[in-house]
């Protein structure tokens, strides 16, 4: 038997020794694996049993309570537009339903600090000096409702963002109502607007005129197409109110808080009257309408023979800056005395008033307006409603 050479056994436990490292770390590592899922066994045999379930029974379904949520819809207001920084500024929630007032209220600002009225429906705010500082302009596609602690509109002005919320929406997950409220050097007071209150008139409803010629009926109501209309307003600011009427028939007589409303020339129907104040914004607060209902006369059978009544001119005379005006009156019953009343705008009378011809001389300041002369005649019959008056333009 050959012997092997020597220095070849120590050579071959050299090339052994890496594998048989190798296999041994491989089998620690199969017995840790073994250990671990027979302890795992273990653990699942001592677990209680799960609650056996019978064959077609449905799980039980657990029970959600639901809440019938309503959210109040609430409008924040303020005394200023504008507040100064440093000064304070008053907040309400705004309804005429004393029910939504009820309850409690939580306040949250962006800035300032609330001193008063937390939990109610109105606070008091305490603005700082610094929140007239610039901060960053707010990013575009926010959607925070309570906006940031000093944000800026268009113009780059101060503003900061009040929010409310009533306490009992809170579970529901309610929006809180905000309002932004602008910081500036000066406050500036929101323009409440004039409202009408009432509008009254002293009658609803008119009998017109006969026409010319026609007597009213004995024993029917007069013909009396004149309203008098007297609107009550009031602006909190007490501004100076400018009154208008709007009418969809007829004409205003007079300016102010009395007037009258003429239907004189109107046929019978129904028409209607509004009264608006202006108090420097415009027609901005409340107006009142009110509805009257004009009805023809009831004339006799019988009709009376009405004068014509015509003037004529103006006529020259020997002083080139005077004019002659002449009236006729013709046809009708003239049994009873005629007078004449003569009146004269842009004008004035040199002779002849109480006369059926009268001369006339226009004023020196009078703006290049064209005098007008009008005739007022009496003595025609009071119940035929005869024409008893008319006009001319002088050159």
């Amino acid at each position: 038997m050959q012997l092997p050479k020597p220095g070849a056994e120590g050579l071959l436990g050299a090339k052994m020794l890496p594998v048989l490292r190798q296999r041994s770390g491989q089998s620690l590592l199969i017995l840790m694996l073994l250990c671990a899922s027979i302890f795992v066994l273990n653990r699942l045999s001592t677990a209680p049993p799960l609650p056996a379930i019978a064959e077609g029974v449905p799980l039980p379904t657990p029970t959600v309570e639901k809440k019938n949520c309503a959210c109040t819809n609430l409008k924040i207001a303020s005394n200023l537009e504008t507040v100064k920084a440093g000064e304070t500024v008053e907040f309400s929630i705004e309804s005429d339903d004393a029910g939504l007032l009820s309850g409690t209220f939580e306040w949250t600002v962006s800035a300032g600090e609330i001193i008063s009225g937390q939990g109610t429906s109105k606070i008091i705010v305490k603005t700082t000096e610094d929140m007239l500082k610039l901060g960053p302009a707010p990013a575009p596609s926010s959607s925070d409702l309570h906006g940031i602690v000093i944000g800026f509109s268009g113009r780059r002005r101060p503003q900061f963002v009040v929010s409310v919320i009533k306490v009992s929406d809170k579970p529901c997950g309610c929006p809180p109502a905000t309002r932004r409220t602008i910081v500036g050097h000066q406050s500036v007071k929101w323009d409440e607007p004039a409202n009408v209150e009432s509008l009254a008139l002293d009658k609803t409803h008119v009998v017109l005129h006969c026409k010319p010629g026609q007597i009213p009926q004995t024993g029917t109501e007069a013909p009396d197409p004149i309203i008098d209309v007297s609107p009550v307003a009031k602006d909190p600011e007490g501004d100076v109110l400018t009154y208008q009427y709007t009418v969809s028939g007829g004409k205003i007589v007079g300016t102010g808080a009395k007037v009258q409303w003429d239907l004189s020339d109107v046929s019978p129907g129904t028409y209607m009257i509004t009264a608006g104040v202006d108090d420097g914004c415009g027609i901005c607060g409340k107006t009142m309408t009110k509805e009257v209902t004009a009805k023809a006369c009831t004339p006799t059978c019988g009709l009376v023979n009405c004068p014509t009544l015509e003037l004529s001119g103006p006529v020259g005379t020997e002083k080139l800056d005077e004019y002659n005006v002449v009236a006729s009156i013709s046809g009708g019953s003239q049994d009873q005395v005629i007078t004449f009343q003569w009146s004269v705008t842009n004008g004035e009378i040199v002779a002849g008033q109480g006369t059926p011809s009268v001369r006339v001389k226009p004023l020196s300041n009078s703006n290049g307006k064209h005098p007008v002369v009008t005739l007022k005649v009496g003595g025609f019959d009071p119940e035929g409603a005869c024409p008893d008056e008319a006009s001319i333009t002088l050159p």
